[in-house]
């Protein structure tokens, strides 16, 4: 089967939960499978992909488009899509991936390699056409429920703007819904949220993969050096607020209390980064492998108020085999017996669980190591392969075997297409 995947942020080199996941996806795909990638990234470069290509077999050729989709900290460009959303009485989140030429870009890639289907996110699937091939929408969040809890929680002054933007993404999320041929959910609880509209069963949980990834040394239990890790790409809002909060809340008293911390993960903003050294925590910015950063430190602080989907930084963490203290929504979406301890909603919980934890870190590892054990059941990658297969075979078999074919040749971009 020939699929075209579209994708906002090529993933690779990984910076963030979202390529994490589109990651899993290409690594799920079955044996057979040509899958054709394209979405915007920093390189064009043949070399920097070679390690994506032999980590995800299924790949037949990769499209990049060099532009940046990180606006929040761009004043300029910030107000000139604010500007293109409201003239266009568009939502903003679909508004910064409309600018001149990446429907033509999406076409001419679609009308090059003649897919079975084509899978997308609602950034991308917006500018598919619906005369063109069956779309298999992927989705790792319901994006219009993050900005009803951003009206909540944000600023008096942008509420309106959040609820605004929140009423704009329903309707264009239930279009998107109705007209996918198969939808792939990163959860249950977003699975059944997305049935509630669409009416079918044509909605499946390809659940993020949980596999064992501990550094032998972290096993036997040497090489700890912090009580307490962060780990996360800070330029995403959630997550840019669940460390506003931690900074606030917790951490004064953790170092009051002789706990020393580790934040890494790219994106922190640089005023945020020198607080932090100032009061005494390690700031490691982007790790290109994190197996040293979950070895080194004995539990992770998660406490996210807002989000959606899967918190993918807390199931690595899981991968590792360490305990994590978060709220409710940090595990949402996880089908494991997460310990009643660990779910900490008020920060003076979460402070004297954390503490707990890494005074005495043995009882929770065993935790944790038990959790992963239970996950190579309900999250093991051979399931969500499983599923993913479940979700292509939801293309009519006409069109499968009208398009397919054992060869990759297809027609090229001249510049930016790079055959792996």
């Amino acid at each position: 089967m020939r699929l075209v995947f579209l994708v906002h942020e090529i993933p690779w080199p990984i910076r963030g939960g979202h390529m994490r996941r589109w990651f899993e996806l290409l690594q799920a795909m079955p044996a057979g499978c040509d899958v054709h990638l394209a979405g915007f990234g920093e390189s064009v470069e043949d070399e920097d992909y070679r390690e994506l290509r032999r980590l995800a077999p299924c790949l037949a050729s990769v499209e990049v488009w060099p532009w940046s989709i990180r606006l929040r900290r761009r004043p300029v460009a910030l107000l000139r899509t604010l500007a293109t959303a409201v003239a266009k009485a568009e939502p903003y989140s679909l508004a910064k991936f409309s600018s001149p030429g990446v429907a033509e870009r999406i076409r001419r890639f679609v009308a090059a390699h003649r897919p079975d289907a084509v899978i997308a996110g609602i950034q991308m699937a917006q500018h598919l056409p619906t005369s063109g091939p069956p779309l298999l929408l992927d989705t790792h969040n319901i994006e219009h429920d993050l900005w009803v809890a951003a009206a909540k929680l944000g600023p008096a002054l942008l509420r309106p703007f959040a609820r605004h933007e929140s009423r704009l993404l329903r309707q264009a999320e239930q279009r998107l819904w109705r007209r996918a041929k198969a939808i792939i959910a990163i959860c249950e609880e977003d699975a059944a949220a997305i049935r509630l509209n669409r009416g079918d069963a044509g909605v499946f949980t390809v659940p993020v993969a949980i596999e064992d990834r501990r550094d032998p040394a972290a096993i036997r239990g040497k090489g700890r050096r912090w009580n307490v890790g962060l780990f996360g790409s800070w330029s995403w809002a959630p997550n840019e607020v669940a460390l506003d909060g931690f900074v606030r809340e917790m951490l004064v008293p953790l170092r009051e209390a002789g706990l020393t911390i580790r934040i890494a993960g790219p994106g922190l903003r640089a005023g945020m980064a020198e607080r932090l050294r100032a009061a005494g925590v390690e700031v490691s910015g982007y790790l290109e492998d994190p197996t040293d950063f979950y070895r080194t430190v004995d539990c992770i602080a998660a406490p996210y108020p807002v989000g959606g989907g899967v918190r993918m930084k807390v199931a690595e963490a899981l991968c590792h085999g360490v305990p994590v203290i978060g709220t409710a929504l940090a595990f949402r979406g996880l089908d494991l017996p997460i310990p009643v301890a660990w779910i900490r909603e008020e920060s003076d919980a979460a402070l004297a669980e954390l503490i707990s934890v890494a005074r005495n870190p043995a009882p929770a590892r065993a935790q944790a190591e038990y959790l992963l054990r239970q996950a190579s059941e309900t999250h093991a990658p051979q399931y969500a392969a499983q599923q993913v297969a479940r979700v292509l075979a939801t293309v009519p078999p006409a069109r499968a075997s009208a398009g397919s074919s054992s060869s990759r040749e297809a027609a090229v971009a001249p510049a930016k297409l790079l055959n792996l």
